[in-house]
């Protein structure tokens, strides 16, 4: 006993330790310090700016190439060619793990109700809780947000998902999702505690107000309070409220790098050769003349026609530019394998893409292995982060459907989920080779079940299968036919 005592006492003054730390940044909302306050909380925003200028080719290292004018020809400036490798990236690796909608499902406990032909029925009992869990994921478009967050979060190492609840014209309570990005002109602040729990979510960002006039806001949001802050003409304005999800209603999703942090300069020396060759390229593309020995007249660069006398065996040739050295040729072909290699992903202008016919599914996923791999990886991450938002949407369906809190359906509600996969499935390829190892005895009926791509639901359909062959097993004992 005096051990458990001992234990309790140390997190017990852990807790207070942590709490007395939340309390300091509280009072700093109330006494309407806010500037200090963020400077309290993290941020990224250094690491953001740098990731969005590579992200965006208007703004990469080539862009600032120094000006080579040639004076003459027409004052032509140097070539400046930025290539959006980045986009290309960071958007295969957010196809590659949410291409597919995620598949939620009801792993609630279930009751068995014979239907009017006397068959017995597996029934949820949290069926109520789960549909209006469904209606407000299918309302707030999860798969379409998630995949925004994702390519925000690999582009700019950190995006966000607010669910705000207002009150409708129908006098009514709904729910929607606001994407929050520094590229949509958010500011994101936040703080954990000591084991990685978000205590703490502040957004900073400018609006309109009623004359048109730049406002600046910074709403910070914790499990009991939101405070609603505005900066006016001298210090802050700060308005609270009570938080009716009782749980900080925000995502935020954090990547420790940029998808294409470890290639980025190999991308910088593939445009500078690129941008070197459009240089080379301009300066050739008009002829010029060469002559040996006496040349009748002057040449006249504007007459096609013109026919060029020479004297006492002179000669005219056009400087011209035949191909490319081939080690340069050989170090962009070098570099471009590791860009996509070194970042598992798939270079969409390479011949093999190109030139292949309609394989089957089996080999889809050998062809786009490293990728897959990769979405693989992820899913650990945002596996987790959407357990979370699992529990967030039952709260949340709690506030607008307080009856299935009443009628204990909330508590009983599990929700279960799987990631698809964006590649093509054959599935009668499948469903053969799940019947050939079942003929082999080399996977149960359980695991058959849950391979099967035709069912949606798991456990059940194992409920009902259990359930119909204990129902057989009766009428046989009973049938006097047998």
């Amino acid at each position: 006993m005096a051990v458990v005592e001992q234990i309790a006492t140390v997190l017990r003054n852990r807790l207070n330790a942590a709490l007395g730390r939340k309390q300091k940044l509280v009072e700093l909302i109330e006494s309407q310090d806010i500037v200090r306050l963020m400077g309290k909380l993290d941020s990224q925003r250094e690491k953001v700016a740098i990731a969005m200028k590579q992200y965006n080719p208007k703004t990469h290292e080539i862009m600032s190439r120094p000006e080579k004018v040639d004076k003459q020809k027409d004052g032509k400036k140097s070539a400046r060619l930025p290539i959006p490798y980045q986009k290309v990236i960071n958007r295969q690796a957010t196809a590659f793990l949410f291409g597919g909608p995620v598949q939620f499902s009801d792993i609630s406990d279930v009751d068995y109700i014979r239907d009017d032909s006397g068959e017995l029925q597996a029934v949820s009992r949290a069926k109520d809780a789960f549909a209006y869990f469904k209606s407000i994921l299918d309302s707030t478009r999860f798969d379409s947000n998630m995949r925004d967050c994702k390519t925000r979060a690999g582009s700019e190492t950190i995006s966000a998902k607010l669910y705000h609840i207002y009150l409708g014209e129908d006098n009514e309570l709904h729910v929607l999702v606001k994407v929050l990005a520094k590229s949509l002109g958010d500011d994101l602040y936040y703080k954990f505690d000591d084991y990685g729990r978000l205590i703490m979510f502040g957004r900073y960002f400018t609006i309109d107000d009623e004359e048109g006039n730049d406002e600046i806001h910074f709403d910070l949001y914790m499990s009991e309070y939101i405070y609603r802050c505005t900066q006016r003409a001298i210090g802050w304005e700060v308005e609270s409220e009570i938080n009716i999800i009782k749980m900080i209603p925000v995502m935020m999703y954090q990547e420790d790098t940029t998808e294409w942090d470890d290639v980025q300069w190999l991308i910088e020396r593939r445009e500078s050769i690129q941008s070197d060759d459009a240089d080379v390229n301009d300066y050739f593309s008009s002829p010029k003349v060469v002559a040996n020995g006496l040349m009748e007249g002057a040449i006249k660069p504007n007459d096609p026609a013109q026919i060029i006398q020479t004297e006492n065996g002179g000669d005219v040739k056009y400087l011209t530019y035949d191909t490319a050295p081939e080690n340069r040729k050989r170090e962009c072909d070098t570099l471009e394998s590791f860009i996509y290699g070194m970042t598992y992903s798939v270079n969409p202008s390479s011949d093999v893409i190109k030139e292949m016919k309609i394989p089957s599914g089996v080999s889809w996923e050998y062809m786009f292995m490293f990728p897959l791999l990769k979405a693989k990886d992820k899913q650990d991450y945002y596996g987790a982060m959407i357990d979370r938002e699992i529990n967030l949407v039952k709260a949340i369906t709690g506030v607008l459907h307080p009856e299935v809190i009443s009628n204990g359906q909330l508590e009983q509600l599990k929700v279960g989920y799987q990631f698809s996969t964006p590649m093509p499935n054959n599935i009668q390829s499948t469903l053969d080779a799940i019947q050939k190892s079942k003929d082999m005895g080399a996977m149960s009926q359980e695991t058959a079940v849950y391979q099967n791509p035709l069912i949606k639901d798991p456990k059940t359909e194992i409920e009902r299968l259990r359930n119909e062959e204990a129902e057989r097993k009766t009428n046989n004992i009973f049938d006097p036919t047998i």
